[in-house]
Order: structure tokens, then C-alpha cells, then sequence
């Protein structure tokens, strides 16, 4: 919101997933906080096909021109949107925010101007092998746990990508 943005449209992962939850409740707080207004899909998730993704974006955004911003869960999303914008509104490209996770890093080499953050996917499923091998091998041990905060490194490589 910092660049500007007051309507978003989210495309959220899916609600039964953890991190779906948790990126709901990071947008329910945003909206709290007074930062805008945040309209979350219902009709469809970052999971969903990008084209049922993208028609329904398309369609969004003919029912309220207003949006500038499009927060995705997922890469797909992101390219949905990007493509969603591109061939509804085409004069509005730069007036549109596309912000999503990026688990491969190649969303910034199909379109510089995408917003996102990256996710080491290799990180986390080297983590869970180990977990996994934990709880094989030693059950009594407390589950492994790890949290992943994003450092203002992670951000500033984030925002080089782009340029």
C-alpha cells in the first residue's frame, strides 16, 4: 500500500491450505489497519487453472475499474494477472500493481514490473525431509519446527530482480 494502491483484489490460496489461512488473516489485518480496501476472491484461488483465473480477473475488473492492485498466492496468479490486465485494460498496465510469491524465479524475467517475494521451495522441502526422518526415527523428540522471515536482503535482491 505504500505505493499507492487502496483497492485490491486478492487471489488467495486455498482456504483449507495453512498458508492460505495466513495470508487471509495478513489481508483481514491490512483491511483492520484502515490501508484500503481488499476484495478477497471467492470464485477462485491461486490453485485454480490460470485461465479460470484470469476470466475471472477479467471480469473483475470490468465490474470496478477502481482496482489497482492484485495481491496472488501463487505464480500462476501472478501471470493470470498479468495477462488479465493486459488484455482487458491494456491502458491501465501501469496503474495496476501485480504483487504474488514466486517459488521459481523467473516471474521478474517475463515482466520486470512484477511485485513479489521470493520462496525458497528447495529450503522448505529439505527442511521437511528432515522432519519427516525425525519423527521416523525418534518419535518422543518434539516435532522440528522453522519459520522462514523474509530479511531486508531477501527484499532488496527482490527489488534488483526488477531493474
Amino acid at each position: 500500500m505504500s505505493r499507492g494502491r487502496r483497492n485490491i483484489l486478492a487471489i488467495l490460496p486455498p482456504a483449507d491450505q495453512l498458508y492460505g489461512q495466513h495470508m487471509a488473516e495478513g489481508v483481514q489485518l491490512a483491511i483492520n489497519e484502515g490501508q484500503g480496501s481488499v476484495q478477497v476472491s471467492s470464485q477462485v484461488s491461486s490453485a485454480c487453472l490460470a485461465v479460470d483465473i484470469r476470466d475471472h480477473i477479467v471480469e473483475k475488473l470490468k465490474q470496478d475499474p477502481g482496482i489497482d492492485g492484485i495481491l496472488c498466492g501463487s505464480t500462476r496468479a501472478s501471470l493470470a494477472a498479468v495477462d488479465a490486465i493486459e488484455s482487458s485494460c491494456t491502458e491501465r498496465g501501469e496503474t495496476i500493481d501485480v504483487f504474488g510469491k514466486q517459488s521459481t524465479p523467473f516471474e521478474n524475467l517475463f515482466r520486470k514490473e512484477l511485485l513479489s517475494m521470493p520462496e525458497d521451495v528447495q529450503r522448505a522441502g529439505r527442511f521437511l525431509a528432515r522432519a519427516v526422518m525425525q519423527a521416523i526415527s525418534d518419535p518422543d523428540l518434539p516435532p522440528l519446527q522453522e519459520l522462514e522471515i523474509p530479511t531486508d536482503d531477501t527484499v532488496q535482491e527482490s527489488l534488483q530482480t526488477r531493474r
